[in-house]
């Protein structure tokens, strides 16, 4: 944006916490935001509180929030408290998108970003990158694994809590046993957990994104999920190939392969354990990669993304940390080992990789057990289809 702008010859300056330091010392003699020049900074680091109050101080005579289909939460109180006294406020959205919640679309201009109607000052096109392609990575799971998914399931249903308690660690249960063994290990070990550990448990379902549990594991349910969880432990145990990790290891050897093209692959995850799962899988092919995930420190993930820009290779990331302002146009391929889990969770996704500026296609690959009627793979796979992405093959 900066870049942009000065291309225009409109003043801009990028503000960052090292910056924000600058300006907040008395010895400047001047206001703290100038005038006469565009200011620009990443919805992250204008949410946090200080940063919101400053900006909110100020009236602005125009405010643009990109990719406003993104803000909840602080980003949507931010955007109110600078909008509420802006002279002019834009929102940069996808189409069909409503704006945060206590911004009415009266006191905005939405502009819809549709990339096969953007045109330049002179009402010329602008050049456009082919549109992505989506290519489903088939595997076959074996006898073993669907017992396994029977199994669960079963566990699923026999969990002895309050509905809404028993529905949500269903769906825990069912989400890590379609990631990896890894994740569902972790996860029923968690089940299989003694009553010291029941707060642990109940940390885990209200990580899961739907807020406090409102019902505590009791003690007669923590007895029947560890008897069951135990027996399931055992059936996973007893499972000698990963159909869904064979599959993955011959994508990224035919992408990886010395005669092809070099590329910029990018591998996502929902689980941090299956992103351990998948380093050691990569690494035992003797090929490199870079990891990104929330555990790790800000330096950190700017240096694994640093050495990734510059030499190419595998991006192994959690998808979490993809809603946190990251761009990857460069990336060639992205391998989905999770499926996004509904429309929001893909368009923030598509937001980071298939941006203006990239210059090639990009590669999206699924991967989708070859009976993929479970809810966990039929939706998100309807709703790719619906992204106008092309197939390959």
């Amino acid at each position: 944006m900066a870049e942009m702008l000065k291309r225009e010859s409109a003043p801009a300056w990028i503000i960052d916490r090292y910056r924000f330091r600058e300006m907040l010392d008395p010895g400047t003699g001047s206001e703290l935001w100038p005038r006469g020049v565009a200011t620009v900074l990443s919805d992250d680091f204008a949410k946090q509180p200080d940063i919101r109050a400053s900006l909110a101080s100020v009236r602005w005579d125009l405010v643009v929030a990109d990719e406003a289909h993104r803000f909840s939460g602080a980003r949507a109180e931010l955007l109110k408290g600078v909008g509420e006294v802006a002279g002019r406020v834009v929102l940069a959205a996808l189409p069909g998108v409503t704006p945060a919640n206590g911004f009415s679309l009266e006191s905005a201009t939405v502009v819809d970003w549709r990339r096969d109607e953007l045109v330049d000052d002179k009402g010329r096109p602008l050049h456009l990158t082919p549109r992505p392609v989506l290519a489903i990575v088939r595997f076959a799971q074996s006898e073993a694994e669907h017992h396994l998914s029977d199994m669960i399931e079963a566990l699923g249903q026999t969990l002895d809590s309050g509905k809404f308690l028993k529905e949500f660690a269903s769906l825990i249960l069912i989400r890590s046993l379609h990631s990896s063994p890894a994740a569902l290990e972790g996860t029923l070990r968690r089940f299989a957990a003694g009553q010291e550990q029941n707060d642990e448990m109940n940390a885990s379902l209200a990580d899961e994104g739907r807020g406090e549990a409102p019902e505590l594991i009791d003690p007669h349910a923590a007895d029947n999920w560890r008897v069951v969880a135990k027996q399931a432990l055992e059936a996973l145990e007893a499972i000698q190939v990963d159909s869904k990790l064979g599959a993955f290891g011959t994508l990224i050897a035919d992408l990886t392969h010395l005669g092809t093209l070099p590329k910029r692959i990018c591998v996502l995850t929902n689980y941090l354990s299956t992103l351990y799962y998948l380093a050691a899988e990569i690494e035992g092919r003797d090929i490199s990669c870079q990891l990104i995930h929330g555990s790790m420190g800000q330096d950190e993930r700017q240096e694994s993304l640093r050495k990734f820009m510059n030499a190419g290779g595998i991006l192994l990331a959690t998808s979490a940390v993809m809603s946190e302002g990251l761009n990857l146009r460069d990336v060639t391929d992205l391998v989905l080992y999770d499926l996004p889990r509904n429309r929001l969770a893909i368009q923030q996704l598509f937001g980071r990789f298939n941006r203006l500026g990239r210059r090639g296609r990009l590669t999206i690959h699924a991967l989708a057990p070859e009976d993929c009627l479970d809810a966990i793979y039929f939706e998100p796979l309807r709703l790719l289809h619906e992204m106008d992405l092309g197939q390959d093959g």
